[in-house]
This record gives structure tokens, sequence and C-alpha cells, in this order.
């Protein structure tokens, strides 16, 4: 780690953990801790605009790529603290938010592709940051006009996910189309209070006449093992999309902030 990189107690899995998982879980879980501490040489504390040019398009997104580090950085950390804790159904919500972040970014990613291949102009990018980095469902809360609130309406999450299955089927090699989709309806499935929600920390037998509550929180194995890979996919999918938004912006030399601790921003993963 840099020279630059945070000094903080990033949350690493107990040994009791993932004790009752198998081989497979236990790898993803690892590749996945070792994505988190790559996160903190790129992360920033400070940001400053350039004055010289106007606030638009490169510089909000740059702005949203930071603060979408930011999020997912904690999430991360979420991930790990509710499985020590432990507490199934904040894993479960932890990993349905890293994974709704990777699909956000992926859909301002593939709009910058959109923006340099001519097919969307700058000034409907620069709404398109800003939409991206204001986005809220209750613009009343903001007292927003009603043209502030269609600038800033949040994107549909399904359409983000959409751009996140593209990016997977593209870049990392994924062969169902829709493999994305299909994992994010599961965090649903399980994160709603519907049958897979309600069964956290129980246990029904009709047949038997009895139903079993366990006092002791925990996280069941078959769980770690079903969202486990998620968890990684979804952080290292982030990190790459993260990467080639920064990497579009400068080859097209924009003029971007400047930040405090000064370096690349770009997230080591070699």
């Amino acid at each position: 780690m840099s020279d630059e990189a945070m000094t903080l107690p990033i949350p690493f899995l107990t040994s009791r953990a993932l004790a009752t998982t198998d081989a497979g879980t236990r790898e993803s879980f690892r590749l996945f801790e070792a994505l988190v501490t790559r996160l903190e040489p790129a992360m920033k504390r400070e940001m400053r605009f350039s004055g010289g040019v106007a606030l638009e398009f490169p510089q909000l997104a740059a702005s949203y790529l930071f603060s979408s580090l930011q999020r997912v950085r904690v999430v991360s950390w979420g991930v790990i603290s509710a499985i020590n804790a432990p507490n199934e159904a904040l894993f479960v919500l932890a990993v349905r938010s890293m994974l709704e972040s990777a699909a956000n970014l992926a859909y301002l990613r593939a709009n910058i592709v959109k923006t340099y291949a001519g097919e969307l102009s700058r000034k409907e990018m620069t709404y398109l940051s800003l939409r991206m980095k204001f986005a809220t469902r209750k613009p009343d809360d903001m007292e927003l006009s009603a043209h502030e609130a269609s600038c800033v309406s949040s994107v549909n999450v399904l359409t983000a996910i959409k751009a996140l299955d593209r990016f997977a089927t593209a870049q990392i090699g994924f062969a169902n189309e829709k493999a994305m989709t299909n994992w994010y309806e599961r965090l649903c499935e399980f994160a709603h209070p519907n049958c897979l929600g309600n069964s956290v920390g129980s246990e029904s037998d009709y047949a038997g006449g009895m139903e079993t509550f366990d006092a002791e929180p925990c996280v069941r194995a078959a769980v770690l093992e079903q969202f486990g890979n998620y968890a990684y996919v979804s952080l290292y999918a982030f990190c790459r999309i993260y990467n080639d938004s920064w990497r579009m912006l400068v080859e097209h030399g924009e003029v971007l902030p400047t930040w405090e601790p000064l370096g690349d921003p770009v997230i080591l993963l070699d």
C-alpha cells in the first residue's frame, strides 16, 4: 500500500466467520478482502473543481466517481462487519447495495462511451452527470421545482442493472447476458420480507408441526455460499468500471479537478 493510503482500521473476517463454508466460498471472500484493501490508496480526502473551466460533464463525472468509491468502500466494510457480527439480513442488504453501486457506475460509463463516440452531446452528458450525482426519488424533501425534479430523477435501478449485465458479458466474460439481473432479483427477494427474507433465523417444519427460532444470530453457510461470489464480483466489477471511466476522461484530455492526496485515482488491481 502506498504512503498516501489512508490509515484506517479496515475490518477483516474473523477465523470463525467462514468455518462452516466450502472452499469456493472461502476463496471468494479471500479475493473480496484483498480488493477491499486496494480501495484505500485510491481514496482522496479533498477534491477541488478547476476554476478555469465551466462546471460541467468531466468535473461532475469525476465528482460522482469519487463519491461512488467512498460509498462502495464503506459498504464493503459493512459486508465484512455483518458477517462477523453475525447479521444475515444486513449482509445481504450490503451485497445488494454494492451491486447497485456497480450498476449505476456501469450506466455512467456506458454514457461516457456514447459521448466520446458522438452519440451523446457534452451538454446531455453534463445533465446526466448532474442527474447521477444528485439523483433523488424524494424531490419534495429538497423543495425542488417540477423542472429541477425532472433533471435529477434517479435512473431506474433495473435500467442500471442492464448496463452492468452488458459490462459483465463484454468485459468480464459472463456467458449469461442477464446474470447481474438474476443476481439482483435474488438479492431483492432475500432483502424483502417475503418468504426468503422472513426465513432469517428460523426454520419451519410444518409436517412436524413446529417452527424454531435462533436465539443467537448467525449467517447461515448456505447464504454465505450463495451470495459470497456476488460480493466479490460486484466489487471487482465496480473497480474495473471505475478505472475504465477515469481512463476515458484522461485519454481525452479532459480538464479535471485536483485532489489530495496527489496521485493516480485508479484502483490498482494488479
